[in-house]
Formats: structure tokens, sequence, C-alpha cells
């Protein structure tokens, strides 16, 4: 009886480990991706800024075509 539950034990550890390593991996892909992300946002900032400042410098009467 012991020998069954002590592969059965083993059985489960080796599926404990693979489900770890895969969660592990895909945290890994997550904040590759987050990094990423963080990245870009960080650049549209910059753009959407340096647009805001154009758009400000514009002259109304040149947009409405007066």
């Amino acid at each position: 009886m012991n020998g069954g539950t002590r592969g059965m034990g083993a059985g489960m550890s080796i599926s404990l480990v693979e489900n770890v390593g895969h969660i592990v991996n895909e945290n890994e892909e997550l904040r590759s991706n987050n990094n990423e992300l963080k990245f870009i946002t960080e650049k549209l900032k910059k753009d959407l800024d340096a647009l805001t400042k154009y758009v400000g410098n514009i002259p109304v009467n040149y947009i409405t075509g007066g």
C-alpha cells in the first residue's frame, strides 16, 4: 500500500513541477509584453505632447480659414 502511495505522490510532484514551469514561462512572457507596452506607451505620450504643442502653436485663423 505504501509503495503505491509513493508512486502516486511522485507522479503528482512531476505534474506540479511541470505546471509551475509552465506558469513561470508564461509569467516571463507577460513581463516581457508588459515592458514592451510600457515603452510604447511612453513613446505615445511623448508624441502626443509634441503634437499638442504643435497644434497649440497653429494660429486660430489658419485653422478656421480666416
